[in-house]
């Protein structure tokens, strides 16, 4: 199948749709404010990857990174952080990723957030944070990498896999009735 560049379909079950993967960077927030994305209207978004750098500020305080998933009205509907203190005065870099192996560590120690298997709707965010984040600690150099999907289930490769499903289904209720 011959699609435009930067285009796809993808066979994954969870996931059928066309798209294409975006990279964008994230605006630098205010000092002391944690790094906030929001899905974009118009599709359902899977998240590759983030990056962001955290520089600590010198004021005392050991800072415990985490992302978060809440939907537009701030309800927190997934929260992960790493158990690695950064301290005072320190340059870190975070990656938050559905895959953890696809990160590779650099100087500084990138600390790796993991985010579940799950497609944003429009106007969801991904928010990474930290803990006793301080008024002059700054997030910044933040990119995302994500894909976006535009479900098209009239698509006649999906009514083919719809036949299988069915299909499959019907032979486990033919199994479990037979048994």
């Amino acid at each position: 199948m011959n699609l435009p560049q930067g285009q796809f379909w993808t066979p994954r079950p969870m996931h059928r749709a066309w798209g294409f993967v975006e990279r964008t960077e994230i605006a630098k927030p205010a000092a002391g404010k944690a790094l906030t994305w929001v899905a974009p209207a118009a599709y359902m978004w899977g998240v590759v990857s983030m990056f962001a750098t955290l520089t600590t500020s010198a004021q005392v305080a050991n800072r415990l990174p985490n992302v978060q998933l809440q939907d537009p009205r701030g309800i927190v509907y997934y929260e992960a952080g790493v158990n690695i203190l950064l301290p005072a005065s320190q340059k870190s870099g975070l990656s938050v990723t559905m895959s953890p192996a696809l990160v590779s560590t650099e100087k500084p120690l990138v600390q790796v957030l993991a985010l579940p298997a799950f497609l944003l709707p429009p106007e969801w965010q991904i928010v990474i944070g930290a803990n006793a984040l301080q008024t002059e600690d700054q997030f910044s150099a933040a990119n995302v990498l994500v894909e976006a999907y535009e479900p098209q289930p009239e698509h006649p490769i999906a009514e083919i896999e719809h036949e299988i499903e069915a299909i499959r289904m019907l032979g486990e209720a033919v199994q479990i009735a037979s048994t």
